[in-house]
Formats: C-alpha cells, structure tokens, sequence
C-alpha cells in the first residue's frame, strides 16, 4: 500500500523554484499541493494546478504533511 504525503513550499525564489519544488513534484509518495509566494502568476506558470496562498492557508489545510521553508534566513 503506497501513501503519498502532501506537501507545501513556502517560498517560490531560486531556491524553491529550481530545487526544492523540482524535489517535491518527482519524488515518489510526495505531492507539492502547496506554494507561498508573493508572485502567483510565476508558480502556476511553472505549477499549473498547485494551489498558491499564504502561509495561514498552508497551515490550515489539514491534508499538509510535510512544509519546507525556502525563505531567506532573516524571515
């Protein structure tokens, strides 16, 4: 029996757009649902389908399993 994990970026700069999102879209029992971005028109250009929101969205889904945090240090 698989179980796929639902997933949630925050953050869609370079680092979560070319490695943390790639990681999550391919790997096997992981699906990125979410993305926090400021800039909605760039993941779903990239993501089309992910749901883009805040991070209280994101926090409040309780289908989100596992959250990874692309965001520079100081936020």
């Amino acid at each position: 029996m698989s179980h796929t994990l639902n997933a949630a970026l925050v953050g869609y700069g370079f680092a979560g757009k070319t490695f943390h999102a790639p990681f999550l879209s391919t790997t096997p029992g992981l699906s990125l649902s979410w993305v926090v971005s400021r800039d909605a028109a760039k993941v779903q250009a990239d993501l089309p389908g992910c749901r883009v929101g805040s991070l209280e969205e994101v926090l409040s889904d309780e289908t989100v399993a596992l959250v990874v945090i692309a965001t520079p240090n100081d936020t």
